[in-house]
C-alpha cells in the first residue's frame, strides 16, 4: 500500500534491486531527531504578507504579468511546503491569467508552467495539452520538448516519450540526465540510471537550493531500490543537513528503519511527527502498513479511514484514485467502485501500473482469469516495477500457472526492501506453496 505511493512522489524514481547489503542496523535516531523535532521555516504571517504585496502590485498594474507569476510561484512554493492542494489550482488560475498579456516565448513560459503544474495536479493530459501549445509559440523547443516527455512517461506514451529524449539530447545539461535517468529506469536499466542521476546532482550539488535537495533526495531513492542502503540513508541525511525542512528526506529514513532495519517503531515515530507538517493524506498509508506489520488492525482500519477520507475530496480531483483504487479492493470488498475508479485511470492514461490496478481489482474479487488476461496483453514485459512483478506473479498463481508464478515471485523477491516486508513476507509464503 505505502510502496505504491512511496515510489510516486516524485517522478524521476529508479526500480528494481541490482544488489543487497548484508543485513545490519542503519538508522539512529542520534542521526535526524533535531531534523524531526525541528520547526518548520514556512510562516503564514511571512507568506500573508508577500500575497499581499504581490497582489498590491497586481492591483496597480492589472496587466503585471511579471507580478502575476512571482505570485504563481509564491502559491506554488506554499503548496511544496504545506501540502495544501488548493494552492495549485491557484497557480493554473494565474498563469492562464498571465498569459492573456503576453505572447510569443513569453507566452510559452507561463504554459511551461501550467505544464509543470498539472504534473503536480495529476493531470497529465492537461500537462501534454500545455507543453504542446508551449511548442507551437516558441522557436526554442528544448523546454516544452521536456515537458512532452514528462507528460508523455505519465500517459504512457513511451515511445513519444523517447523521441523528445532523442531530440533533446544535452549531456551538459540537468534538465536532460534527471530525464535520460528516467527513461533508462523505464528500460530496466538502474545502473545506468543512477550514473546518470549521479552526473546530474553533481552539476547542482554545490548550489544548495530546492532543485540540489530534490536531485540528492531523488539519488538517495534510487541507492535504496539498487540495494545501497547505507548510501542511500546517508544520502537523506545530507539533504537534511542541507534543508532540515525536507519532509521527504524523513519519509526515506522512516522506511530504511522499517523495511532494512526491522524497527517499525522508530518509522512510526518518524511518521507520526511528520502527519501534522503537510495536509496531503500520504503519511496515514504508511502508518496503516506499520500498524499491519505490527498487527494492531484498529489503527490500521483508522489510519485507511483517515486516508480515504481526506483523498476521495473533490479538491483533489482524482490524485489518489490508485491507492483508493486498492484500498476499496483489498479493504473494503468494494468491487464496483474499485473497477468504476480502474477504468477511469486506464481510460485517462493507458500505462502498464493503470491495467495493473484493473487486473488487481479483478484479482480481489475472484476473476482470476479476466485479471490473467488484463496482465498478458497490458502488463507482462513493459514495466520493471517491483509492485507490478508482484501483481503479476500472484496472478498467475491464482491461475495454477505455478512455474510462471515462481519466476515472478523470485525476480520481486530481488526488491524485497523496495517492495516492503508485509509483501516480501507474503512471497515467502507463496515461494514455500509453489
Amino acid at each position: 500500500m505505502f510502496k505504491q505511493f512511496y515510489t510516486l512522489l516524485f517522478s524521476i524514481l529508479a526500480f528494481g534491486c541490482t544488489k543487497t547489503e548484508t543485513a545490519q542496523t542503519i538508522s539512529d535516531p542520534q542521526d535526524y531527531q533535531t531534523y524531526l523535532d525541528n520547526e518548520k521555516t514556512f510562516r503564514m504571517a511571512s507568506y500573508t504578507s508577500d500575497v499581499a504585496f504581490w497582489t498590491n502590485k497586481i492591483e496597480q498594474q492589472q496587466a503585471g504579468y511579471i507580478y502575476i507569476q512571482k505570485l504563481a510561484a509564491l502559491k506554488s512554493a506554499a503548496f511544496d511546503q504545506t501540502g495544501e492542494v488548493s494552492y495549485l489550482n491557484e497557480v493554473d488560475s494565474l498563469y492562464r491569467e498571465a498569459n492573456q498579456f503576453v505572447s510569443g516565448k513569453r507566452k510559452a513560459n507561463n504554459l511551461i508552467a501550467l505544464s509543470s503544474n498539472a504534473i503536480k495536479q495529476h493531470k497529465f493530459e492537461k500537462a501534454l495539452e500545455y507543453a504542446y501549445a508551449a511548442m507551437k509559440n516558441t522557436d526554442e523547443k528544448f523546454g516544452p520538448s521536456l515537458m512532452v516527455y514528462d507528460a508523455a512517461m505519465e500517459l504512457g506514451l513511451y515511445d513519444l516519450a523517447g523521441r523528445m529524449i532523442k531530440s533533446t539530447k544535452d549531456l551538459e545539461s540537468f534538465d536532460y540526465l534527471v530525464r535520460l535517468s528516467k527513461f533508462q529506469d523505464y528500460k530496466g536499466d538502474l545502473d545506468s540510471a543512477i550514473s546518470l542521476m549521479e552526473t546530474a546532482f553533481e552539476q547542482v550539488d554545490q548550489l544548495n537550493n530546492p532543485t540540489a535537495h530534490w536531485a540528492q533526495a531523488n539519488l538517495a531513492d534510487m541507492y535504496g531500490h539498487a540495494g545501497e542502503i547505507q548510501k542511500s540513508y546517508n544520502g537523506y541525511l545530507a539533504v537534511l543537513k542541507k534543508n532540515p525542512d525536507y519532509d521527504y528526506a524523513l519519509k526515506g529514513i522512516a522506511w530504511v528503519a522499517y523495511a532494512h532495519d526491522d524497527k517499525p517503531e522508530e518509522a512510526l515515530e518518524i511518521i507520526s511527527q511528520l502527519v501534522d507538517r503537510k495536509k496531503l493524506p500520504d503519511h496515514h498509508l504508511l502508518l496503516a502498513e506499520l500498524a499491519d506489520y505490527q498487527n494492531n488492525k484498529e489503527a490500521k482500519a483508522k489510519h485507511i479511514e483517515a486516508f480515504v477520507a481526506e483523498a476521495k475530496k473533490a479538491k483533489y480531483d482524482g490524485m489518489y484514485n490508485s491507492y483508493l483504487i486498492t484500498l476499496y479492493a483489498e479493504e473494503y470488498q468494494d468491487y464496483d467502485m474499485a473497477r468504476s475508479l480502474a477504468l477511469t485511470e486506464v481510460d485517462a492514461r493507458p500505462t502498464p501500473m493503470t491495467y495493473s490496478l484493473l487486473a488487481w481489482v479483478f484479482e480481489q474479487e475472484g476473476n482470476h482469469e479476466r485479471a490473467l488476461e488484463i496482465i498478458q496483453k497490458h502488463v507482462e514485459g513493459k514495466s520493471y516495477e517491483p509492485d507490478l512483478i508482484y501483481k503479476t506473479a500472484v496472478i498467475y498463481a491464482s491461475n495454477n500457472k505455478d512455474k510462471e508464478a515462481k519466476e515472478y515471485f523470485l525476480e520481486a523477491k530481488e526488491a524485497a526492501y523496495e517492495l516492503g516486508p508485509i509483501a516480501s513476507r507474503d512471497i515467502d509464503k507463496y515461494l514455500n506453496t509453489l
